[in-house]
C-alpha cells in the first residue's frame, strides 16, 4: 500500500511500528562503536607523539622537516605493505590486538630513548611511522566492515569528535617524556577494553575470491572523483594554514580571536562532525560534500573581498571549522568504506588518507616559505576560492555512495513522522 493512500489511523499505525524514533536514528550499534572507538584510539594516539616528536625536535633546533620527512615516509611504506598482506590474516581482531598492546610498548620509548638526540628522534620517529602506518589500514578496513552504510557516517562523525577531545585532553600534559609516555601508554591500554568487554561476536571478514587491486581501484570511477576534490581541499587548506596565521595575528583583528581562531575551528569541527554524520547517513555524502566545499569557497571569497574586515574572518572560522568537520567525516572513514563495500577496504582507506598525508608534508617543508613570499594576502584568498569552486565540477560527475533505497527509505520515515505530526496536531485540535 503506498503511503500517500493511507488514511490518519493507518500513518499512525505504521509510523508506531515501522518509522523509526529519533533515538533510533542516532544509535549507532555495538559493534560500530567498537571499531570508532579502536579507529579514534589509534589516531589520537599517533596524532600527540607525533606531535610531540615534531615539539622535540623544533625545541632543539633540528628543524621540523627531517622528522616529518622520515615519519611520513615509513608510514607510507608500511601501510602499503600491510595493505597487500593483512587479507590474508585470518583473524583480524587478533591482529589488532596484538598491534595495540605492541603500541602500548612503543609508547614508553618516549622515556627510555633520550629524544634530545637527534638520531634517536630519527628513529624514534620511523618506530612510530611504521607501527602505525602496519596497522592504520586493517584498522579502518576493520571499522568498515563492522559498520553498515546507514551508520557509517555518524560513526565516522563519533572518531572526529574523539579525536579533537583526546588530542586536545592529552596535549594539555605537561611537555615531559616520562609523564608523555605513561598517559600514550595508559590511552593505548583503553583501546583494548571495549573488544574484551564486547560480548556480541564480532564478524570477521571473508576472504573474497576477486582479489582488489591498486590498478582496479584507480580505474574507479567513483574513487577518482571523490579523491580530486579531497586533494585539492587537502593543499589548499594545509598551503593557507601558515598564511591564516599570520594573517590573523596581523594586528587587524583582536589579540584573542589570532591566538584561539584554531581551538575555535577545532570546537565547530567536532560539533559538526556529529552533525555531518547524521545529515550523511540521511541525505547522502555527495550533497554535503557540494555545500560544503560551496560554503568553504565562499568564506575564502570573503577574506580576498573583505581584506581586514573582522566580520569575513570571524565567519571564515566558523565555515572553516564546520567544513572540516564534514570533510574528515568523509573523506577520512566514511566514502572509502562506501565504495570499498567490504573488498579491498585497506587499499581504499590507505589511499584516501595519501592526500592529507601529502598535504601535510607539503605544509611542513614549504608552508612558511611560501607564506613569507606571498606580498597580498587578498590574491591567495581569492585563488584559493576559485579552486575550490572548481573542485566542486568532479564531485559534480561522482555517484552517491550511499545506497539509494537506503536515502528512499529515509524520506519515507520522514514523510511519515511528519504525517504522524499533523495527526496528532489534527487530533489536539
Amino acid at each position: 500500500m503506498h503511503i500517500i493512500s493511507l488514511q490518519p489511523k493507518e500513518i499512525y499505525v505504521y509510523a508506531m511500528t515501522k518509522a523509526p524514533n529519533i533515538k533510533a536514528t542516532l544509535s549507532i550499534p555495538k559493534n560500530s562503536l567498537t571499531g570508532s572507538f579502536m579507529v579514534a584510539n589509534a589516531f589520537v594516539w599517533y596524532v600527540c607523539a607525533f606531535s610531540f616528536l615534531q615539539f622535540s625536535s623544533d625545541s632543539n633546533g633540528y628543524g621540523l622537516l627531517p622528522v616529518v620527512t622520515v615519519n611520513l615516509a615509513t608510514l607510507i611504506i608500511s601501510a602499503f605493505a600491510a595493505s597487500l598482506i593483512t587479507r590474508h590474516f585470518k583473524s583480524r581482531i587478533a591482529f589488532l590486538k596484538y598491534w595495540i598492546a605492541i603500541g602500548v610498548l612503543l609508547s614508553l620509548l618516549f622515556a627510555v630513548l633520550n629524544i634530545t638526540d637527534f638520531y634517536a628522534l630519527l628513529a624514534l620517529s620511523a618506530i612510530i611511522g611504521v607501527y602505525f602506518g602496519f596497522g592504520m589500514p586493517t584498522c579502518t578496513a576493520y571499522f568498515s566492515e563492522q559498520t553498515q552504510p546507514q551508520n557509517r557516517a555518524k560513526a565516522s562523525g563519533l572518531i572526529i569528535l574523539i579525536l579533537g577531545v583526546g588530542y586536545t585532553a592529552i596535549t594539555l600534559v605537561d611537555v615531559n617524556a616520562v609523564l608523555i609516555a605513561a598517559v600514550l601508554a595508559a590511552w593505548r591500554i583503553t583501546s583494548l577494553l571495549p573488544i574484551i568487554r564486547n560480548k556480541t561476536p564480532i564478524e570477521e571478514p571473508e576472504i573474497t575470491e576477486k582479489k582488489v587491486t591498486y590498478r582496479s581501484i584507480f580505474q574507479s570511477r567513483a574513487f577518482l572523483l571523490y579523491t580530486l576534490p579531497w586533494l585539492m581541499f587537502s593543499l589548499i587548506n594545509d598551503l593557507t594554514m601558515q598564511l591564516n596565521n599570520t594573517y590573523f595575528n596581523s594586528g587587524l583583528f583582536p589579540a584573542a580571536f589570532g591566538q584561539n581562531y584554531m581551538l575555535i575551528e577545532n570546537i565547530l569541527a567536532g560539533v559538526s562532525a556529529i552533525i555531518c554524520g547524521v545529515l550523511a547517513d540521511k541525505n547522502g555524502r555527495k550533497r554535503l560534500a557540494l555545500v560544503a566545499f560551496v560554503l568553504l569557497g565562499i568564506s575564502y571569497a570573503s577574506l580576498g573581498l573583505f581584506s581586514g574586515l573582522y566580520a569575513a574572518a570571524l565567519f571564515y572560522v566558523c565555515v572553516d571549522g564546520l567544513a572540516w568537520g564534514a570533510f574528515a567525516t568523509l573523506f577520512l572513514f566514511t566514502i572509502w568504506g562506501d565504495i570499498a563495500m567490504a573488498k579491498g577496504a585497506e587499499k581504499f582507506y590507505f589511499l584516501g588518507v595519501l592526500p592529507y598525508l601529502f598535504s601535510n608534508f607539503i605544509r611542513v617543508g614549504f608552508g612558511q616559505a611560501i607564506a613569507g613570499g606571498i606580498e597580498s594576502e587578498t590574491v591567495i584568498f581569492s585563488f584559493a576560492s576559485f579552486f575550490l569552486f572548481l573542485a566542486i565540477l568532479p564531485l559534480a560527475y561522482a555517484p552517491e555512495t550511499l545506497p539509494e533505497k537506503i536515502m528512499k527509505k529515509a524520506e519515507l520515515d520522514n514523510y511519515i513522522q511528519k504525517a504522524l505530526q499533523q495527526v496528532q496536531k489534527d487530533n489536539s485540535a
